[in-house]
């Protein structure tokens, strides 16, 4: 590398004392780990400045280009599916896919906002284009592109998260462009702010004592402020018929309610959660802790089912083959059959003393001498 040369710095550790870092340059250098700061040289080879196209964990962003979703961190894996323009996805972690030493791939785990599938990525190709939108949506830069929706502004960065499909993300128009702003507030369908989520405030808002809209004015909520929803009420609202109105809390400030959606319908309030990352990370414990669940169930059931038939396993044996209606029928057969045998044994054993206590003489049936028969 030389000097002033850009990179991507994606993973750090620690190596001998030696403070390393592995880095992406631009192509058609290949990835690779560098030393970024030593016994013997204090100075970090790198300026650790974010620049214009990073990719950042815990970032939203918009594909721009069709991409193959896959299970596994190669390119080689199997295919989940496909995106399209206009989806979003939030990046959950970053690496290399070196399966082919002569072109390692940038990779990333995403989770598909629209599906929640989870899969790898390439959000660049091995020649540098851009499969996604380098603009974070859930930083401040999502409040530009709204003023710009706002100004009627046909550039393709002004409609990013525009007309969504569902809740939660979508698909822009076929060109790419969309110069309305966003309108979430749908009648009928569920409000897309949820109790307990973060969201960065679109424009500057009004806050209110009280849910109704004559309610006293308490402050100013700037846009660009990220303000956690305490509670959602719905209001009557003059230019809507009706308006859901948050309860939220910004730091250093008290409570108090604000509109979600402006007088022509259109968002005052983003709608991508700020935690939408820790959403995904629970999801995903819960779903390995219900296969581990099930997992170790496994055993159990087997174990029962042992328990429940003392005949399984008698290869070919009659009981192995019977339903429990069969066998329980049989059994009681057996067990009389067993009777009547024990029955028929006594009978010839009282029949055997008998004839012993006829030999005897009646005065001397306490011995066997015999010697009194007539």
């Amino acid at each position: 590398l030389a000097a002033k040369d850009e990179v991507l710095l994606l993973s750090v550790g620690v190596h001998n004392c030696t403070d390393v870092g592995l880095v992406v340059p631009a192509p058609p250098d290949k990835p690779g780990w560098i030393v970024l700061r030593s016994p013997f040289q204090q100075q970090c080879s790198l300026v650790l400045r974010r620049l214009d196209g990073s990719w950042d964990l815990k970032a939203r962003y918009q594909v721009t280009r069709p991409a193959t979703l896959r299970s596994e961190v190669s390119i080689a894996s199997d295919c989940l599916g496909d995106l399209s323009p206009g989806d979003e996805v939030l990046i959950l972690d970053l690496s290399l896919d070196d399966g082919n030493e002569d072109k390692p791939r940038l990779r990333a785990q995403v989770s598909v906002i629209r599906t929640e599938l989870i899969g790898w990525i390439s959000p660049e190709t091995y020649s540098g284009d851009r499969l996604l939108d380098p603009v974070n949506l859930l930083g401040p830069e999502i409040v530009k592109i709204h003023r710009r929706s706002l100004n009627g502004n046909k550039s393709p960065r002004a409609v990013i998260g525009q007309k969504i499909s569902g809740i939660g993300g979508g698909k822009a128009n076929k060109n790419g462009s969309n110069s309305r702003p966003q309108r979430s507030c749908v009648p009928g369908e569920v409000v897309p702010w949820e109790t307990g989520g973060r969201y960065r405030v679109l424009e500057d808002l009004t806050v209110r004592d009280r849910p109704e809209m004559t309610s006293t004015e308490i402050f100013k909520i700037p846009a660009g402020t990220v303000a956690t929803v305490m509670d959602i009420q719905i209001a009557e609202c003059t230019y809507l018929g009706w308006c859901p109105c948050a309860l939220v809390s910004t730091e250093g400030r008290p409570n108090g309610w604000v509109r979600c959606a402006a007088k022509d319908g259109h968002d005052l309030i983003d709608i991508r959660d700020q935690l939408e990352f820790e959403k995904v990370q629970q999801r995903i414990r819960q779903s390995q802790q219900q296969q581990e669940a099930a997992v170790a169930e496994e055993p159990e059931a087997e174990a029962s089912a042992v328990m429940s038939n003392p005949s399984h396993g008698e290869t070919g044996s009659h009981a192995s083959r019977c339903s429990p209606a069969v066998m329980e029928q049989a059994g009681q057969e057996e067990f009389m059959e067993k009777m009547d045998a024990l029955e028929d044994d006594r009978e010839d054993r009282l029949v055997q003393d008998t004839s012993v206590m006829e030999d005897r003489d009646p005065l001397c049936s306490s011995c066997t001498c015999g010697s009194n028969r007539g």
